[in-house]
């Protein structure tokens, strides 16, 4: 057997995304306002409704933050509400990241590779229930990168890790899409 290691798998190129001014009208969001978007999960493998609501009313504390929820196609729909929420239920999410200024998310593969290629600071909750996807090495590794923070349950608070997430900026980690390299390797060619 063969094996070979290619670069992440991500859906989209960053070029392939709506740019900042189109992706905020798509959301009705202001022009000028600060854009956190959150996605945590489905819901299936570990709960996330509290954490979720923790998650909302720390960033509603602060006047202008506009947040952008994004609902999972395997999940249940979220009974949130609030004049700075939007709710997308959409596919691929990233197609809206050069409007995101900042992102609170699980920690799963997608998610990760998208926020790092697309530079934006994320707060990262790991699922710690999956069996197969050690999801809190993934997303430590965006703290040694400096693009990311984590929080993890008997740390620091919510609040705490929002604030330290507003402060950070934006690092984009270039990367090759490794489906480029999967079809060379089928010898399909790539597009």
């Amino acid at each position: 057997m063969t094996t070979h290691v290619v670069a992440p798998v991500i859906a989209i190129e960053p070029n392939d995304a709506w740019d900042r001014s189109f992706a905020r009208s798509r959301l009705s969001i202001p022009e000028n306002g600060k854009v956190v978007y959150v996605q945590l999960g489905a819901g299936r493998i570990n709960s996330i409704e509290n954490i979720l609501k923790q998650v909302l009313e720390a960033l509603y504390a602060y006047p202008d933050i506009h947040v952008v929820l994004g609902e999972s196609m395997l999940g249940e729909r979220l009974m949130f509400t609030h004049d700075r929420l939007r709710v997308i239920r959409d596919y691929p999410n990233a197609l809206y990241a050069h409007g995101f200024d900042a992102a609170v998310q699980a920690g799963g593969y997608n998610s990760y590779q998208e926020m790092r290629m697309f530079g934006v600071p994320t707060l990262f909750i790991p699922n710690i229930e999956t069996g197969m996807d050690d999801q809190v090495a993934r997303c430590k590794e965006s703290e040694k990168e400096g693009w990311g923070t984590v929080y993890l349950p008997g740390g620091e608070s919510i609040e705490d890790k929002i604030t330290e997430l507003l402060k950070m900026t934006a690092i984009p980690i270039p990367s090759e899409n490794g489906v480029h390299s999967i079809m060379d390797l089928l010898d399909i060619g790539s597009t």
